[in-house]
């Protein structure tokens, strides 16, 4: 899924189309922000193969929520 949200962009563009509707911050480097999503999901991607690796999936659920969180902040401050 990591991989088909990085080749067509699609990431990118909808964290774009955040900012443009401001549920982002205008200052967020959507191409960042995608980058750093694609790779906690690529993490948990690997962690879901592993039946014992729940914490690791649950920790990649907190980081999304972070970085959302932190984008959504940025918006809050200007």
């Amino acid at each position: 899924m990591a991989i088909l949200l990085r080749e067509e962009g699609l990431l990118e563009r909808t964290i774009k189309d955040a900012k443009t509707r401001r549920e982002l911050a205008t200052g967020v480097d959507a191409d960042q922000l995608a980058y750093e999503l694609i790779a906690v999901m690529d993490a948990a991607t690997w962690a879901a193969t592993d039946e014992r690796r729940e914490d690791d999936l649950r920790h990649a659920g907190r980081a999304v929520r972070t970085l959302l969180d932190r984008a959504k902040r940025q918006r809050a401050k200007r």
